[in-house]
């Protein structure tokens, strides 16, 4: 435990469930650092960290398509959030996305990059890499192939 981190884990919730505890914890001052989705037998678990931080505001999607996806990127881009997290997982043979935006970041520049293969991804980690940006996030899925998502920082 960090001296005087404040964070509360939830795991295994269903969707209903996670979006009680979401909407107390949220009330309370708590942001979502990290929202991770699976199905198991049809039916998705939410696995959520959060933390007591003031990030300004932030938007967190749980599902989303990979359209519905880009569209909330554009958007809340284009209103100053930052995007600082993102799960990839398959609800039967569809991907599936959760993100999570904030508005106060401690960086000053990003860059995120969208389904991506193997090469691809490996060639954007290079070149991010070497421009002196830091890997925050990684997921993948399943959907013509292993595709790659990744948010690297500077």
């Amino acid at each position: 435990k960090v001296q005087g981190l404040q964070v509360h884990r939830l795991s295994r919730k269903t969707a209903k469930s996670h979006q009680k505890s979401f909407e107390k914890l949220t009330r309370r001052g708590y942001a979502p650092v990290n929202v991770s989705s699976v199905v198991v037998q049809g039916r998705r678990r939410v696995t959520a960290l959060y933390e007591k931080k003031n990030v300004g505001g932030f938007h967190l999607k749980s599902e989303m398509t990979l359209k519905q996806y880009n569209a909330f990127f554009k958007q809340y881009n284009k209103r100053g959030f930052k995007l600082v997290y993102l799960n990839g997982f398959n609800r039967g043979s569809k991907p599936r996305l959760s993100g999570i935006w904030y508005k106060k970041v401690p960086y000053s520049s990003y860059w995120a990059k969208h389904y991506l293969n193997r090469a691809g991804y490996q060639r954007e980690y290079n070149s991010l890499t070497k421009r002196g940006y830091l890997t925050r996030v990684v997921t993948g899925y399943q959907h013509r192939g292993h595709r790659l998502e990744g948010i690297w920082y500077k």
